[in-house]
């Protein structure tokens, strides 16, 4: 295979976690390199644990599990290794086998294979030891909360390089909040007793990040926490739909509930449109919603605005609605360039 002279990000070192953050990444837009020195991937165990929140954004990667595997939450490795090969092929993402790289900066780089050196040059790179010594919950998790920022820099272009300052931090929570699963001897226990042991998506927070920014009065839901899946009725279309149902991998999502007149929701929308590449949605107080209201604490006549990451974390919950509050979120914590700013 001819080893391209460039890619917007490299990887380096082939598991099945890396092969997670390849996949994430080149399904949405992505160009990703993955190189490993290895001649294939070895299979250093039969199967592997994830939970339901990292098995729903695979699922809307483009992976199918089993239904045993699916309701055990236990992987088969080798139909997942499979399966990542397979959808890299359809996204156009490159696997290089027996390549060593050589740093010669932070985006300047030899490939050695078979005794030839080519450069290459990438924006950014990654090497897999970042997810050594991790569950593979933890580092799937860390594959998640990294790709969507990569995927607003390099893929979308809506993010400035600044929002990776804070994913050292996050990633840093999530090992401190992991269940440990490294021992066989524990990973034997949970596989036999999973229907007990299984690790819970709530158990999981980013309340203490830097971009976490809570300004409600009320503590039952705190920014840093995932979006509750709650159920209503879409008064516009008519039918069933979910909270998740609005909420995409590759852009933030601006969520407001409460009633507005028409005028300050045009107002909105005008604001939201013209400034940032984010979604915007509106659920109005009705009967038919008054339990999504009950179980989010607001009540009626109240308004909260959500600003959900693309990873389903709340990023920004206020009890109001102002359009400086979330400009300031934006601009300030997330990094988000407005529509036609140059990224720098």
């Amino acid at each position: 295979m001819i080893i391209p002279s460039s890619s917007e990000i490299l990887i380096q070192g082939i598991s099945p976690s890396t092969l997670a953050l390849a996949v994430a990444l080149s399904t949405n837009g992505a160009k990703v390199l993955i190189v490993d020195e290895r001649i294939d991937l070895g299979i250093e165990s039969i199967q592997f644990v994830l939970d339901d929140y990292c098995l729903s954004f695979l699922k809307n990667f483009g992976f199918s599990f089993s239904a045993e595997e699916t309701a055990n939450k236990t992987i088969e490795t080798e139909n997942f290794i499979n399966q990542s090969l397979k959808l890299l092929a359809e996204n156009l993402c490159s696997v290089i086998w027996e390549a060593k790289i050589e740093k010669q900066s932070d985006q300047s780089f030899f490939f050695i294979q078979k005794e030839k050196k080519n450069p290459h040059e990438t924006q950014y790179f990654f090497d897999s030891s970042n997810f050594e010594n991790q569950t593979e919950i933890e580092s799937f998790r860390n594959a998640l909360i990294l790709a969507w920022r990569l995927i607003g820099i390099y893929a979308n272009q809506t993010l400035k390089v600044d929002i990776l300052n804070s994913y050292p931090q996050e990633s840093e929570l999530f090992k401190v909040q992991n269940i440990s699963l490294n021992s066989n001897k524990k990973r034997n226990f949970i596989l036999k007793w999973l229907d007990k042991m299984t690790i819970k998506t709530q158990d999981f927070n980013l309340q203490d990040s830097k971009i976490s920014l809570h300004l409600s009065q009320y503590r039952n839901l705190q920014a840093g926490e995932l979006l509750p899946n709650l159920n209503f009725f879409d008064e516009k279309k008519k039918e069933q739909s979910n909270l998740y149902a609005w909420c995409s991998y590759k852009y933030f999502s601006v969520i407001i509930f409460g009633s507005l007149i028409p005028t300050n929701l045009f107002t909105i929308a005008k604001w939201v449109k013209l400034h940032y590449p984010v979604q915007l949605f509106y659920l109005p107080f009705s009967e038919n919603n008054e339990a999504v209201f009950d179980a989010l604490k607001i009540r009626k006549g109240e308004k909260k605005t959500f600003v959900v990451r693309p990873d389903k974390f709340i990023g920004l919950l206020h009890d109001g609605i102002e359009i400086d509050i979330i400009d300031n979120y934006l601009k300030n914590f997330i990094f988000m360039k407005e529509k036609d700013e140059k990224i720098i």
